[in-house]
């Protein structure tokens, strides 16, 4: 900090310090009577090490002469002036994203959920996109005490600041940060950008080199004499007038018989461990060359793009698994010929973990798709994050490890992002009728939950018993009805109820909305489902008569020489939609996860990847919903 004085602390609290050759220096400027060990005594410092450093220092001193003393003397009082118990806190801002709870943020930026309602007390009451929340944590990225700490530490972007500034001020590197953040496109980072900060030190090396250095040997006086400029006097003296600034920041103007002070320095070779830091760093086309080895993006020369597929099937012999990866096989066949080549690797993730992990960075695959349906392995979370290779979690809806580990992809929309999605969604169509519920409680039923969070209470009426009163409700209104129910003799019930209010008043405007569940149900109750104007939220929806299915149909019967064998989902058209989608755009994208697009025309799923945030894994939160029309015709409407 060159030309400008230092805050000083503790004993020396009233003293300013300067920064000569990248050492810090306290001045003290002496007052009649003072003497140098009564100085050294009273600031609690070296005596012989004031005395070499101001050789030509001579008791009794004259007022006004500055005497230099180093900070980080060990004869001082050990300091450290960036201590944590000191560091002002830091209002870390996060913007609340639709589907986002207290818990899941709080599980972002590895906080309590009591310690998000301190520093944000409304939202004790409920949280909604758009919201700015304050995350106040302690700003320790200078602090000693924060090197190993457990907990991650977060930076927000100000003014124009490049990545290679933050690396360096953070005692990191660009390649460290862009791994940990791998949702940041570093060319392009803006002001109030937050970003997860790596490990000091993380990714620097050291080396031991030659280095010609200069070192400050003691402090002289220099009287200045008449038209001296900082030239002349670097000149006379032989000290750059660089660091004649540095030890003089007081001095705006050179005055004659002015008393400044001369640093004597010496410039010796000393062998040194340094920092040796890529010089990429340096140019915005050698971030980009970091980003892609990060990322592990293909050479764009390349005339074919390998894309390198491991499926680890959680047991071969369960259905689930075997009809998936014939499905999978089934989408490699269609799209085979593409401008790419397909490396496909299944590995029986029934085996010992030994095994398992012996093969897959033997194959080195750019993408890993799981199957089983529960408790993700810890290794292959551990693989994801040590090898930077994404991880897709085809199964499992309760999974959270998407929110801190950047690796992987929850494929199946999570639930409270499902949830508020769909209420959120038929609110927007449906919010000037009445809400009708139906049915005895269930305290885990989320959509119910989330309806009547958004619901006007005086616009909802209760059926508790499940018997719905026609006569009550015959008039020309707007109703739509949710049942908490998911047996399928009370929902059939239910449904006829409905439709007949229909006959009985067609004036009024009626729909249903039914559970997720009730998807099962498109079969045997068709004809009611239609009847009441059933909407049905799902994850995945299937139209036997769409060519996108027949297509699908085909390419199965031609390898395996049958049909697929029936589910809900129909786990082999899971396999082919994420074969024919991940294949081809990630062949487009160079491997670059970052850049896929959304699918088009998937069989029984939407594809359209979002992260959460800079840190964060991907989840998927295209939904359906599914309306069973009284025309007898079935709509599958998109929502998100």
């Amino acid at each position: 900090m060159a030309g400008c004085y230092l805050p000083a602390v503790s004993a020396t609290k009233s003293l300013p310090i300067v920064e000569i050759l990248g050492k810090r220096y306290y001045v003290y400027t002496a007052k009649k009577g003072d003497t140098l060990f009564g100085i050294a005594r009273d600031q609690k410092w070296n005596d012989a090490e004031l005395q070499k450093l101001n050789a030509q220092a001579i008791s009794p001193l004259k007022k006004g002469n500055k005497l230099y003393y180093p900070v980080d003397s060990e004869g001082s009082l050990n300091v450290d002036i960036y201590s944590l118990t000191n560091a002002p806190v830091k209002e870390l801002p996060h913007i609340v994203k639709k589907g986002e709870s207290v818990y899941s943020i709080a599980k972002q930026y590895n906080l309590s959920v009591s310690q998000i309602y301190d520093y944000n007390p409304e939202s004790k009451n409920g949280i909604k996109a758009g919201q700015e929340l304050l995350l106040n944590k302690p700003e320790t990225s200078y602090s000693k005490q924060s090197e190993n700490s457990e907990n991650p530490e977060y930076y927000t972007l100000s003014g124009s600041e490049t990545i290679s500034q933050v690396a360096k001020a953070h005692e990191t590197t660009v390649a460290s940060i862009l791994a940990i953040n791998p949702g940041i496109n570093p060319i392009e980072i803006k002001p109030g950008l937050t970003l997860k900060m790596p490990t000091k030190g993380t990714g620097l090396k050291e080396v031991t080199k030659n280095v010609d250095i200069s070192v400050l040997d003691n402090f002289e006086s220099y009287t200045v004499q008449n038209h001296d400029t900082w030239e002349t006097i670097s000149e006379k003296t032989g000290v750059d007038k660089e660091v004649l600034a540095e030890a003089n920041p007081e001095v705006k103007n050179l005055k004659k018989k002015l008393l400044i002070t001369v640093p004597k320095v010496s410039n010796i070779t000393e062998e040194r461990t340094v920092i040796e830091r890529d010089e990429r760093e340096l140019s915005d086309s050698g971030i980009k060359n970091i980003y892609q080895d990060v990322h592990k993006v293909s050479d764009k020369s390349e005339d074919l793009v390998n894309v390198r597929i491991a499926v680890l099937a959680e047991n071969p012999s369960l259905k689930k698994d075997s009809e998936f990866i014939r499905g999978f096989l089934a989408g490699v066949d269609k799209i085979k010929g593409g401008k790419f080549k397909i490396s496909l690797k299944v590995i029986d993730g029934s085996k010992s973990v030994s095994t398992i992990t012996e093969q897959i960075p033997e194959f080195e695959p750019n993408l890993i798709f799981y199957t089983g349906d529960k408790n993700l392995p810890e290794y292959l979370l551990n693989y994801a994050q040590e090898h930077l290779t994404t991880v897709v979690n085809t199964f499992d809806v309760r999974n959270e490890d998407y929110l801190h580990n950047p690796y992987l992809i929850q494929l199946l929309t999570p639930s409270t992002q499902f949830n508020e999605s769909v209420a959120t969604n038929v609110y927007s169509k449906y919010g000037d009728h009445r809400l009708i519920i139906v049915g005895n409680e269930d305290e885990s039923d989320q959509l119910a939950a989330e309806l009547k969070k958004i619901w006007d209470p005086k616009r909802i009426k209760y059926y508790p018993t499940g018997k719905i009163d026609i006569e009550e409700l015959q008039q020309k209104d707007k109703y739509i009805f949710y049942s908490y129910s998911i047996n399928k003799n009370e929902v059939e019930d239910i449904l006829k109820r409905i439709a007949e209010l229909q006959e009985m008043s067609p004036l009024s405007n009626i729909v249903t909305l039914g559970r997720p569940n009730w998807i099962l149900f498109d079969d045997s109750l068709s004809e009611e489902l239609h009847k009441a104007n059933t909407y049905i939220p799902s994850r995945f929806y299937l139209d036997e008569e769409s060519s996108e299915f027949k297509t699908f149909n085909s390419s199965y019967n031609n390898l395996f020489n049958r049909n697929p064998t029936k589910s809900v989902p129909l786990y082999a058209a899971v396999g082919y939609d994420v074969a024919t989608y991940f294949i081809p755009e990630m062949a487009s994208a160079y491997n670059d996860i970052n850049q896929l697009k959304p699918s088009r025309n998937s069989v029984q799923s939407e594809i359209d990847l979002k992260r959460v945030n800079n840190w964060s894994g991907f989840i998927n939160p295209p939904v359906y919903l599914v309306n069973f029309t009284p025309y007898n015709t079935i709509d599958k409407i998109v929502i998100e």
